[in-house]
């Protein structure tokens, strides 16, 4: 019973914030500002306290440690665009390498605090991923139902694996498309052209990092053409957008392979378990899942 409690006070928080109804004013300075600003810092404050080991036990762990090596032996170019053989990484390489300046500004060394600054950008990009959320849900729904997702990402089981992933760089990637579906949202909102450039930037980094993200961008592309079923109208609209994803998947095919960092060949006997059982099942039986067989 002791074990269950959290997660029956947290679903009765999840009804409760469910037949909520947005209380607050929508466009009020602290309602826009202060609020997103406030869950942010409370977001680092509870993954800290999910996962303080990074600073009780300072050490740069895995793909972390061998990518900061490459990127200070070899060069950080050369670490964009070789860290990985089958794709690329863009957005660790690039988290990793303001965490080394992070250290280097603090100590004047780039390895002196290393593991603990990697662990302040990785608070800072899981904090950042759930207050994304929290605004752009916020402006279709309730804010008690956008405060409860927010909740729902930092504190989303990760069973014994949690300390490779909280407080560390090497497993941001599977955010990156979760990140690319909000900011695909916020492209269809924006009327600035300089804020639709940036967002379309961004996108190409997650791409960059994830190739999910490019199947994302089909569905957005498909989406779009089916307003008016022009293509030269879509393209103009997406200009920004399409130009750079069809330049960056062309250039990638040549090198994109399947296999990454996992030994073996493709096992389709457990394709359903990966598609389903995985990423739906584990969240609400994580403790056991290990035990259970195929």
């Amino acid at each position: 019973p002791r074990t269950l409690f959290p997660y029956t006070t947290l679903f009765r928080s999840i009804m409760k914030n469910l037949l909520d109804h947005n209380k607050l004013p929508p466009y009020t300075n602290l309602n826009k500002y202060g609020i997103p600003l406030a869950l942010f810092i409370v977001g680092l404050i509870v993954l800290l306290l999910r996962n303080p080991d990074p600073f009780i036990n300072p050490i740069v762990y895995a793909e972390d440690g061998m990518w900061v090596a490459l990127g200070l032996s070899k060069g950080w170019l050369y670490a964009f665009i070789y860290a990985r053989t089958d794709y690329f990484v863009v957005i660790n390489i690039l988290l990793l390498l303001i965490s080394t300046k992070l250290s280097t500004l603090f100590t004047g060394n780039p390895l002196t605090q290393l593991p603990e600054a990697i662990a302040a950008i990785s608070f800072s990009f899981f904090s950042t991923t759930a207050t994304l959320s929290f605004i752009t849900l916020r402006r279709i729904s309730s804010t008690g139902f956008a405060i409860t997702v927010f909740f729902v990402i930092i504190m989303l089981p990760l069973g014994i694996t949690q300390n490779e992933i909280i407080g560390r760089i090497l497993q941001i990637g599977f955010y990156i498309p979760l990140i690319s579906v909000l900011l695909f949202f916020w492209r269809n909102k924006v009327s600035n052209k300089s804020s639709k450039l940036l967002i379309d930037f961004i996108l190409l980094l997650c791409a960059a990092t994830n190739p999910v993200v490019l199947a994302i961008c089909f569905l957005y592309l498909l989406q779009d053409l089916s307003r008016d079923w022009s293509f030269l109208a879509c393209f103009k609209r997406t200009f920004s957008l399409a130009l750079p994803f069809t330049i960056f998947l062309a250039c990638l095919l040549p090198r994109i392979g399947g296999k990454g960092g996992i030994p073996g060949e493709f096992n389709s006997h457990n394709l359903i378990e990966t598609i389903i059982a995985r990423p739906v099942i584990y969240p609400f039986i994580f403790p056991w899942y290990q035990h259970l067989s195929n």
